[in-house]
């Protein structure tokens, strides 16, 4: 089978541990375990801490009640490693602040779905710019918010207003996405 001349491409420009992940991280048994604004704060407070700490860039990230999208990129850990660390270490953090606010499902046992989650692995411009869209109206689609720069708990609050203290800071995409229509 002969490669197209797009998948050449983008497989010499990446570096060999360079990848870009669209990721879903769903509650056990899809309950609403961060239903509470203080703790979808705290989880995204976490985020950007946590990915900070491992050199992982978050190009997008929206924490709903009962599930969080990411796009994020690592050329420094695989980004299975990191979701796997982050979804550990991210209970750990919740449940040690003030688990008065978690529902009682939430302060112990499982709190995540079992496994690393959805992990998809983007190339292309085009596939990039929809999952970011994707993550960054999902609370329009859910009716919490009318516009998605409403929403507090997404990169999109952050798009439309500025960079936040203690929020994920957003990485530009990167250079060797390629452009399936070009």
């Amino acid at each position: 089978m002969e490669k197209r001349p797009f998948e050449r491409g983008a497989i010499e420009r990446r570096s060999p541990g360079e990848r870009v992940s669209f990721l879903t991280c769903s509650c056990a048994a899809r309950a609403h375990l961060l239903s509470d604004p203080r703790a979808r704060t705290a989880l995204a407070e976490h985020l950007a801490r946590h990915a900070a700490a491992r050199t992982v860039a978050v190009h997008a990230w929206v924490v709903m009640s009962n599930h969080v999208h990411l796009l994020v990129s690592s050329a420094a850990m695989p980004v299975v490693d990191w979701i796997r660390d982050w979804k550990r270490d991210s209970v750990a953090h919740l449940r040690a602040i003030d688990s008065e606010w978690l529902p009682s499902e939430g302060r112990s046992g499982r709190f995540w779905l079992k496994g690393l989650g959805y992990d998809r692995d983007i190339w292309s411009w085009q596939e990039y710019f929809e999952k970011l869209d994707y993550i960054e109206l999902n609370p329009v689609r859910a009716r919490l918010a009318a516009r998605c720069a409403e929403y507090e708990w997404s990169s999109a609050f952050d798009r439309g207003r500025g960079p936040r203290e203690g929020y994920p800071t957003l990485a530009p995409p990167p250079d060797w996405l390629v452009d399936l229509l070009g």
